[in-house]
C-alpha cells in the first residue's frame, strides 16, 4: 500500500506525484499501485478509487516514442554523411582548381548525396 498525492491532466492520467503529505492542491490516493510505478506513472489514472495503468496507452506511446527515436537517429547518420560529403565535395573542387587529380568519383558522390538529402528533408519535415 502506498500513500501519494497526485496531480492528474485533463485526460484524468497521472500528470505528476510525490509520496510526501502534501503538495498543494494534489489529489490524495491511498492504495495498491501498479509494479514500476515511478516508470509508468504517466500511464496510469485513478478509476472508482483505484490506481489503473493503461496498458494499451503505454504500448502506443512506447512504439511512438520509439518511432521518433529512429527517426532522429536517421537524421543524424543522414548529417554526419552529408557533412562527409561536404568535406568530399570541397577537396574535389581544389584538385580542379589546383589542377590536380582528384581520387573519386564525384558524380557518384553527388547522386548519392542527392538521394540522402531529399530524405533528410522528408525527415525532418516529419518532426513534431
Amino acid at each position: 500500500m502506498a500513500l501519494i498525492r497526485y496531480n492528474a491532466g485533463p485526460d484524468g492520467y497521472i500528470a505528476n506525484y510525490v509520496e510526501l503529505p502534501d503538495v498543494g492542491d494534489a489529489q490524495l490516493y491511498e492504495g495498491n499501485l501498479p509494479d514500476n510505478f515511478q516508470e509508468v506513472c504517466r500511464f496510469c489514472r485513478v478509476v472508482d478509487g483505484i490506481m489503473v495503468l493503461d496498458e494499451a496507452l503505454m504500448q502506443a506511446t512506447r512504439e511512438q516514442e520509439a518511432q521518433e527515436q529512429a527517426r532522429l537517429d536517421e537524421i543524424m547518420e543522414l548529417e554526419a554523411w552529408l557533412a562527409g560529403f561536404d568535406i568530399q565535395n570541397a577537396e574535389y573542387k581544389r584538385c580542379v582548381e589546383l589542377g590536380v587529380p582528384w581520387d573519386g568519383n564525384i558524380e557518384a558522390l553527388k547522386a548519392e548525396a542527392k538521394t540522402k538529402q531529399l530524405r533528410l528533408i522528408e525527415l525532418q519535415a516529419q518532426g513534431g
